[in-house]
């Protein structure tokens, strides 16, 4: 699993002088040097800054479990047997408590079963609220809350007695080494923008004072998408997401996903990953402010606004193609959403849903068969403005995918 943004390019822009060239490259190079002992430091594995991990009550983990974490540190560890059940492996205490200091991103998902739906949203704030977060989204009967990464364990132990525990699943990302990549890719930059400054203040050929500011200008279009990069990252390591599905004790006209035939359309979720299987070497590309997380068995990205695309694969079983799942994808889906609206990108078909709710989200799915195998993207849009920014970006990354 690591953390993958655009690269860092010097691109020097053609100019018929030799000696701008000359100038430019020496600015380079002064940068580098400058800095190497700087990163050369940063990219050792060491220990990096305050240790982000879960609370108190899980330094009592398993020590087995906590072993082979501290073996393997960038290696993410998801519980839940691949999402499925709730046995103990799911509860917060059984997230190993690592040893080493190392940025870590958590989240869990649970789907809860209640009495009554609203009270149990109130019960929701008030918790995040009171461990120092804050309700990040309401999307019908699903609750999202982000809460400090060191009060995670404890509410998410305490939301899950809200109510009957139908399912839960704890993920864990290590993004220590991406953090530390990113903080020295983001100090080269602006140290070789810094050189830039000085030869610009020593020139006094105009055509080479030009080429230098349309180069600083460049890297001051990468140095903020680094920031802006960081930012979401570090925002996810401080604060921890978890997700939390309401279901009436009694059904509100009835449960319709129990009688859809197909197991991977019923288990769909536009919030959380519901498919464990991997999609093999096909990774989407998305535009470089997403932060992008790449693990065995799913990929996954996020942008600031929050909208999350997910790829994973299924079996195609019954044997059919894009056409029939997209029409199985709105027949047995389309009731629960507002709005299904057919969507083609590349040999890719799938289906637009927009939610029942008041400020609506968007929920894209769309297939493609491999051989025996369907790759099945999912992208959840939070709202119409972040549906706006970046369909466009997601159906491209669509057409572009290559599959084997």
């Amino acid at each position: 699993m690591y953390f993958a943004l655009g690269r860092t390019k010097l691109c020097i822009v053609k100019t018929p002088r030799i000696f701008l060239s000359f100038v430019i490259l020496s600015a380079w190079v002064l940068a580098s040097c400058g800095s190497y002992e700087m990163a050369k430091g940063a990219l050792r594995p060491e220990p990096a800054g305050k240790a982000l991990a879960p609370p108190q009550a899980e330094r009592q983990a398993d020590r087995a479990a906590s072993k082979t974490s501290a073996e393997s540190p960038s290696e993410p560890a998801a519980t839940g047997a691949d999402f499925g059940g709730s046995g103990k492996d799911d509860t917060p205490a059984a997230v190993p408590q690592p040893k080493d200091k190392r940025a870590r991103i958590y989240s869990g998902f649970c789907r809860l079963i209640v009495d009554e739906i609203e009270q149990a949203k109130k019960d929701l704030e008030s918790l995040a609220v009171g461990s120092g977060g804050y309700v990040e989204a309401v999307n019908g009967a699903v609750v999202t809350l982000r809460v400090p990464a060191a009060r995670f364990a404890e509410t998410f132990t305490a939301v899950q007695k809200l109510g009957e525990v139908a399912h839960k699943v704890i993920e864990t990302y290590d993004v220590s080494d991406t953090l530390r990549d990113q903080e020295t890719r983001l100090r080269l930059a602006e140290r070789a923008r810094e050189r830039l400054y000085q030869l610009l203040e020593r020139s006094s050929d105009v055509k080479e004072r030009l080429a230098i500011l349309r180069e600083i200008k460049r890297l001051t279009e990468e140095i903020e998408q680094v920031r802006l990069s960081l930012e979401l990252l570090k925002n996810q390591i401080a604060y921890s997401r978890i997700t939390v599905e309401l279901i009436p004790r009694q059904p509100q006209g009835g449960e319709r996903r129990a009688g859809i035939p197909f197991p991977w359309v019923a288990a769909l979720n536009p919030l959380y990953p519901s498919l464990s299987r991997s999609a093999g070497k096909a990774v989407p590309v998305l535009s470089d402010d997403f932060a992008v997380f790449r693990k065995e068995t799913s990929f996954r990205a996020e942008s600031p606004e929050g909208t999350r695309v997910r790829l994973g694969g299924t079996g195609n079983t019954p044997q059919g193609d894009e056409t029939f799942w997209q029409k199985a994808l709105i027949f047995h889906l389309g009731p629960q959403y507002r709005k299904a609206e057919p969507l083609a990108s590349g040999a890719f078909r799938g289906v637009l849903f927009t939610s029942k709710d008041s400020q609506p989200y968007a929920y894209l799915v769309a297939v493609r068969v491999s051989k025996k195998k369907l790759i099945v993207l999912e992208a959840f849009f939070p709202d119409e403005e972040a549906l706006a920014k970046r369909l466009d970006i997601v159906k491209a990354a669509l057409s572009g995918l290559a599959i084997e």
